[in-house]
């Protein structure tokens, strides 16, 4: 192609649509990929616990935890991973999806069939905007829409947008996890378990309380779709 030689509209408009469909499937199995590594982290950081508390064979707790402490940055590190590939990922399938956006609010409209300048015909126009009609906004308020745990109708939540929360909670966990492990063997065992004795049933009633707020008071804010949530304000 020279440099005076323009692409169709509808070929462009073709390849932006290819890009995002195949940046949108390596999402998923990017995802996929690193969620195996993450799960062996916790297979085996949760085989160490139960050896644990094998009485017979009692573990040495410097070395115990010391070793904790390891799977637990391991686990850090991929779950850090995980956040950066879904955000990356999910940038470059924004961007396209910006790209076919643009390209719809310029969409010149061609009648005939000229082959030199055939760009979408009237119909097509229509039909990739079906968003935009009275007729389609009249059949979306007739479903269900509904943002409760508690209900199974659909919700305005962006999938894309729990699987980089999913890696942000697991980085949360081992960053909790290695603060514990940490402690234990900076404070030994006497003074570590002495603790937990004490501020056990506080500390427990701390994580219900902070665990419920999070899923009823803020996570469905934070995971909800921006394009579905105006939509359906719009409609």
């Amino acid at each position: 192609m020279n440099d005076n030689e323009v692409l169709p509209f509808r070929e462009v408009y073709k390849c932006f649509w290819e890009r995002y469909n195949t940046e949108l499937s390596h999402f998923w199995q990017r995802a996929v990929f690193l969620g195996t590594f993450l799960a062996l982290a916790y297979t085996g950081y949760g085989a160490l616990c139960v050896k644990a508390f094998d009485i017979q064979q009692p573990l040495d707790w410097n070395l115990f935890h010391l070793v904790m402490c390891g799977i637990a940055c391991l686990g850090m590190f991929l779950s850090a991973l995980w956040v950066l590939m879904a955000k990356g990922s999910k940038a470059w399938y924004e961007y396209y999806e910006a790209a076919i956006g643009a390209l719809n609010d310029r969409m010149p409209i061609v009648r005939g069939n000229d082959n030199r300048t055939e760009v979408f015909h009237a119909e097509e126009v229509a039909a990739l905007n079906i968003h935009r009609c009275p007729e389609f906004a009249t059949h979306w308020k007739r479903l269900a829409h509904d943002e409760s745990y508690f209900s199974c109708a659909a919700g305005p939540f962006s999938t894309s947008k729990c699987v980089v929360f999913l890696g942000i909670f697991s980085l949360s966990i081992w960053l909790v996890l290695v603060a514990m492990h940490g402690s234990a063997l900076l404070f030994g065992r006497g003074e570590t378990m002495g603790f937990v004795r004490a501020y056990a049933p506080e500390l427990a009633f701390v994580l219900i309380g902070i665990t419920i707020a999070v899923i009823f008071f803020w996570l469905r804010q934070l995971l909800s779709s921006g394009v579905l949530s105006e939509f359906s304000k719009s409609v």
